[in-house]
């Protein structure tokens, strides 16, 4: 996606432009759209379930693990 974002841009007015500053200021503009788009914006947190589990049963599995413990140490 970012390839093809920066690819796929007119960069012709950048050539044509003279001035360095001029350039640079119309360069920030596209570079800034395809960072926005292609990059995201914050961190992942990392699951220790899989993919495959449910809310319901990451939930479930949590009270049990909390009834064998409680059941373990009154025993």
């Amino acid at each position: 996606m970012l390839y093809n974002t920066v690819f796929t841009y007119s960069w012709s007015p950048l050539y044509i432009e003279t001035f360095v500053d001029a350039a640079v200021d119309r360069l920030a503009v596209p570079v800034t759209h395809v960072i926005e788009t292609a990059v995201p914006s914050g961190c992942f947190k990392r699951c220790k379930f899989p993919t495959w589990f449910s809310n319901d049963l990451n939930f479930i599995s949590g009270k049990r693990i909390t009834f064998v413990r409680v059941l373990r140490y009154n025993v």
